[in-house]
């Protein structure tokens, strides 16, 4: 008789447990699920960039997304025994999705290669479960675009109890960001004033002197060190007022010289030095060297002679 109470005892507690949760069966958002979104900076550092600008990454290199998911439940040693489905506070994702357009693909490993999620919805195995007090990490894979960058990523969870009783649903999100760099320098070079980039270029009497400008801009979006300016001559010596440029900043460096006799081209070359690599660039400039009381070259004295002499044949067969 006492095992029979015994046993209706148990029985009826087990249904008010069940009513309790399923009648709590409610959506939260945050606090009982937890998702942080985290980028993996050049600097091998995962950052959990919920705010602008985040780690800068170089245009066109790999980015990586991280997605820790953790239950916050405490572990609960309750009603449960082998045979029930899930474990008390015991939570299924049924949701991982990233708002970016360009990451439909959340997956296992730091690589991308094991799928965990497409679109939102998980890929088998299923289901994806966390224990209570328990943290996954899920990744995903792109390529850095320019300028600033943010997405999104949700989470949507389902809490279970022995039965399984569905006890609610919850929900968390977290932002993250980074900033798509590039590294760029340019320079224009002039000879005289003229931006010369073909020849004959300007016309200098020989022993005359030559100016040459090399005008270097930051055209790109991150600060330059140790810049550099070297012309392929190696009798011109440049000199440049700085050797940092801030994004947009410009300067003027010059080099002087004596006019050589014939056509000249020389090439001005800038380097640059960023907290990823170098940049550099060229550009060429042309004169041409001729004495003051030269013979002008060929069309430039033929074309009158060949009128003159037109000219009188056209005269002389009149005179005929």
């Amino acid at each position: 008789m006492r095992n029979k109470q015994n046993m209706i005892l148990c029985i009826g507690v087990a249904l008010v447990f069940m009513i309790i949760f399923a009648g709590n069966a409610v959506a939260s958002t945050g606090g009982t699920v937890d998702l942080e979104k985290y980028t993996l900076g050049t600097d091998g550092v995962w950052y959990d960039a919920d705010v602008v600008t985040g780690p800068e990454i170089p245009v066109g290199n790999p980015v990586k997304w991280k997605y820790v998911v953790t239950n916050n439940l405490d572990p609960v040693n309750g009603l449960h025994e082998p045979a029930d489905t899930y474990a008390p506070g015991e939570m299924v994702i049924t949701s991982l999705n990233d708002e970016h357009p360009a990451v439909l693909d959340i997956f296992e490993d730091e690589d991308c290669t094991i799928p965990a999620f497409h679109d939102g919805a998980p890929m088998p195995p299923v289901p994806k479960t966390i224990l209570s007090g328990q943290t996954v990490e899920y990744f995903a894979c792109g390529i850095a675009a320019s300028g600033q960058y943010e997405n999104r990523a949700t989470v949507d969870v389902e809490e279970y109890y022995p039965g399984p009783v569905l006890v609610g649903t919850h929900y968390d999100e977290d932002f993250s960001h980074y900033f798509g760099v590039v590294a760029s320098i340019d320079i224009e070079k002039s000879t005289n004033g003229h931006d010369a980039d073909t020849g004959p270029g300007p016309s200098i009497p020989v022993g005359d002197p030559v100016l040459w400008e090399y005008v270097v801009t930051n055209d790109g979006d991150v600060p330059l060190i140790l810049v550099t300016v070297a012309d392929d001559d190696p009798d011109v010596a440049v000199s440049c007022p700085t050797c940092a440029l801030a994004p947009g900043q410009s300067m003027t460096c010059t080099a002087s010289g004596i006019a050589v006799a014939g056509q000249y081209t020389n090439l001005g070359t800038v380097t640059a030095q960023w907290d990823e690599g170098s940049v550099s660039n060229s550009d060429p400039s042309n004169y041409y060297g001729g004495a003051d009381n030269e013979i002008p070259e060929f069309p430039t004295i033929a074309l009158p002679v060949v009128a003159i002499l037109g000219l009188a044949f056209i005269f002389q067969r009149r005179k005929e």
